[in-house]
């Protein structure tokens, strides 16, 4: 990631792909994943600016977000929890009425604006290279988001939905409710945070929050 100034005076993030585009297919298909970014207007998802194809590796350029991510800005503005839970809500919402999943909602993935508001980003496009359909609904072809968040058939190769989208928010409220703890955070090994998911075990309520939570 960098940052830059666009016009002189506009503050721009950078974002390039882990990877080279390999062939035309890739090329295309990120294409397609770009023109779904952008079409994606909401004022709580980050707005794509521009991106560039023919880059080596190839990069996007998106608005800075000077208050860093969810998970950080709760632990200094806990009053702001449920309305910032909200406003994810409202773009995961925005995002499934188009038929699209994001598949990797987490705290760490929601940006804060310099306004104090949401602004849903990282759609997957660091390692993504196909979009498919299933069941109509167009989910992004990559692993499963990280295991903690992840919904237990999306740790069992099923393809991405809104369903697990949906469990996703649910565990990034526990981790906001938390102040920004994440679950499972004393298990350090991934493949056993993956089993403790798959056995159906979930985090204990955090203290505090209301049962009607």
């Amino acid at each position: 990631m960098y940052h830059g100034l666009m016009d002189g005076n506009t503050k721009i993030a950078v974002k390039q792909l882990k990877d080279e585009l390999e062939d035309d297919m890739d090329r295309r298909n990120f294409e397609h994943e770009v023109k779904i970014w952008y079409s994606l207007r909401h004022p709580h998802i980050l707005p794509l600016i521009g991106a560039s194809v023919t880059a080596q590796p190839p990069f996007m350029v998106c608005p800075y977000m000077p208050n860093g991510t969810l998970r950080q800005y709760v632990r200094t503005h806990p009053e702001t929890k449920l309305r910032l839970l909200y406003e994810v809500a409202q773009a995961l919402a925005f995002m499934h009425k188009k038929n699209i999943v994001h598949d990797d909602i987490k705290a760490a993935n929601a940006l804060i604006d310099g306004s104090g508001h949401v602004q849903l980003a990282d759609f997957g496009f660091a390692g993504i290279r196909a979009l498919s359909s299933s069941k109509g609904c167009k989910a992004y072809q990559k692993g499963p988001g990280t295991a903690r968040w992840a919904a237990p058939e999306r740790l069992r190769g099923h393809a991405s939905s809104k369903s697990s989208d949906v469990y996703s928010f649910g565990v990034t409220m526990w981790e906001v409710i938390a102040d920004g703890k994440v679950p499972f955070e004393h298990v350090l090994d991934n493949d056993t945070v993956r089993a403790i998911v798959l056995d159906g075990i979930r985090p204990e309520r955090p203290k505090g929050c209301e049962v009607a939570i």
